[in-house]
């Protein structure tokens, strides 16, 4: 009886070891625990500004860190940053800091479908097109910035004669509910299901 139950604890510890081996990621793996983070809204997509007024008014502790320990994070990761602070590493009155950031999209909403590209509208979430950034500091100098160019000699380089760039239209009028079977949607989210246009089957 004795051998049994130490067989079964042995079993089940093998198991729980095996699946903590097999560990998931959750895409909350950028947050370091030992850090505060502000959150704000983001719903239009991008050059975003945060001045010292902000900041402070959102009782942020500006005197206890450099400007060089700011960090923001957006969709699961940080981003780069222009800081203008007046040379001095510190965060002061009329100083302020630049980045890009993005309205939410189907960005993480594909992660819904059996194929993440059956997703219908890549470019409009199925829930909202608000998105929350985070501002946090950390003890670190080397955090992501953009590198200011000063090189002037253009004629140094040679100009290119085309331009690449996206176009789109995204329309969300109508929720399509994918693939139905007898005129039934599936309780999973299905190739095409998402916010689109009306559907065009040639009878108006």
């Amino acid at each position: 009886m004795i051998l049994r139950k130490n067989i079964l604890l042995l079993s089940l510890l093998l198991t729980i070891l095996s699946m903590n081996g097999q560990a998931q990621t959750y895409g909350n793996e950028w947050i370091n625990y030992s850090q505060k983070y502000y959150s704000f809204n983001v719903y239009t997509t991008g050059v975003h500004k945060l001045d010292y007024a902000t900041l402070s008014a959102a009782g942020i502790p500006l005197s206890s860190f450099s400007s060089d320990n700011v960090q923001i994070f957006g969709r699961e990761r940080e981003i780069p940053l222009y800081i203008e602070d007046g040379a001095d590493s510190d965060l002061d009155p009329g100083d302020y800091i630049l980045f890009y950031a993005e309205k939410n999209d189907g960005w993480l909403d594909s992660t819904l479908y059996d194929t993440p590209n059956d997703i219908g509208n890549p470019k409009y979430s199925l829930y909202n097109d608000t998105i929350q950034y985070f501002f946090t500091w950390n003890a670190s100098t080397t955090n992501l910035r953009y590198a200011i160019e000063t090189d002037l000699n253009f004629s140094s380089y040679t100009p290119s004669n085309y331009i690449l760039f996206e176009r789109f239209q995204s329309n969300s009028d109508y929720y399509n509910e994918g693939m139905k079977t007898s005129d039934a949607s599936s309780s999973f989210y299905t190739s095409g299901e998402g916010w689109g246009s009306s559907p065009v089957n040639g009878a108006g």
